[in-house]
């Protein structure tokens, strides 16, 4: 009962304080506005900008269970950061060959090396999703960004049940706005598979699991 009453203290005058001057100086930085100027960087700086984002969040030696295991990171801050990192890559959507590897596989690390559901882990799936809907409008990179959702595939069953309905949306609305981008016979697969994964409970096969292909990644990185 002691601890209850302390956790639901109000803070002290002091703390009040301290709060106000922290939004303060968060407003008279305008993160919005760095976050939009980014497309204006130059790549070598637009892919420090993207490593840093990166490294703020949990890696897969450091994340691997649920929200239980981002003990010494604050969750909010973590979800913050990722989504800055989803702002800037759909800001600089147009220079996306060269920092799509570091993102991609930062995504894939936290999806294969978890085995719990977590609100981290959801907004990682959301914003893989939103990212693949704004590049498929860009023919040239439709099969890259539909290889890198085969990921959504090793998704733990556990997991998948909880986060279906936000996949079945995301798709959806990857389908009504792209679909006349997606020509192959292998990422129509790809889709009709993790629709039957998150829809009908389906276990995913094993010759479409792989998330990644060799010649899309030598294309990617010859591009830069």
């Amino acid at each position: 009962m002691s601890q209850d009453q302390s956790n639901n203290k109000r803070p002290t005058q002091e703390e009040k304080e301290t709060i106000k001057s922290a939004e303060s100086i968060v407003d008279e930085c305008h993160i919005e506005q760095l976050i939009h100027d980014s497309k204006f960087l130059r790549v070598d700086s637009l892919l420090e900008l993207i490593k840093a984002l990166i490294f703020l969040s949990p890696s897969s030696e450091q994340y691997t269970h649920s929200d239980n295991d981002l003990i010494k990171y604050d969750r909010d801050a973590v979800v913050f950061s990722l989504e800055i990192l989803i702002k800037v890559v759909l800001q600089n959507r147009d220079r996306i060959s060269c920092i799509w590897l570091h993102v991609r596989n930062h995504f894939y690390n936290i999806i294969c090396h978890s085995s719990e559901y977590s609100c981290f882990l959801e907004r990682i799936i959301v914003g893989l999703l939103r990212i693949s809907a704004r590049l498929l409008r860009r023919e040239e990179l439709a099969n890259d960004v539909l290889s890198s959702l085969r990921m959504l595939l090793i998704i733990k069953n556990n997991i998948i049940r909880k986060i279906s309905r936000r996949i079945a949306y995301g798709l959806h609305d990857l389908l009504r706005t792209n679909a006349a981008n997606i020509h192959s016979c292998d990422d129509w697969l790809t889709l009709f598979s993790i629709l039957q994964v998150i829809g009908a409970g389906a276990g995913a096969s094993p010759i479409i699991t792989s998330p990644f292909q060799q010649q899309n990644d030598n294309k990617l990185i010859n591009s830069c």
